[in-house]
């Protein structure tokens, strides 16, 4: 599939009504294990934020984790290509870089897998 730019022809992996399956990243946080998720330890009696968490509760992970956007596929409304000729597809009115559409769940899911660095190339 290609679509004409001024400069040049450009291969798109999708057309506008295809469904497909979209992966983003989100931040993933786990209780503090230090303050049990309070934000706050005692000591000899007394509350202080705690040291681990500095009062947020949660521990951040240091890097976000890929995940499927929704479970099940969705529509491609519009084709974007950016000044960089990069594409985008408006799924659902967000918008997704081609690189984060696939046809199948299988391909979303290996490619989370990928970058999650859980195998995979």
């Amino acid at each position: 599939m290609e679509i004409r730019t001024k400069n040049k022809a450009k291969k798109i992996k999708f057309y506008v009504g295809d469904k497909v399956w979209t992966i983003r990243q989100i931040e993933v946080a786990e209780k503090c294990p230090i303050c049990k998720g309070a934000g706050q330890v005692k000591i000899e009696g007394q509350f202080f934020r705690c040291p681990n968490c500095d009062g947020d509760k949660y521990i951040r992970k240091k890097y976000p984790e890929w995940i499927i956007s929704i479970d099940y596929k969705r529509e491609i409304k519009e084709i974007k290509i950016k000044i960089d000729e990069e594409i985008i597809y408006s799924v659902d009115y967000n918008d997704y870089d081609e690189k984060d559409c696939f046809a199948t769940r299988a391909e979303a899911q290996k490619e989370c897998d990928r970058r999650n660095g859980k195998g995979g190339e």
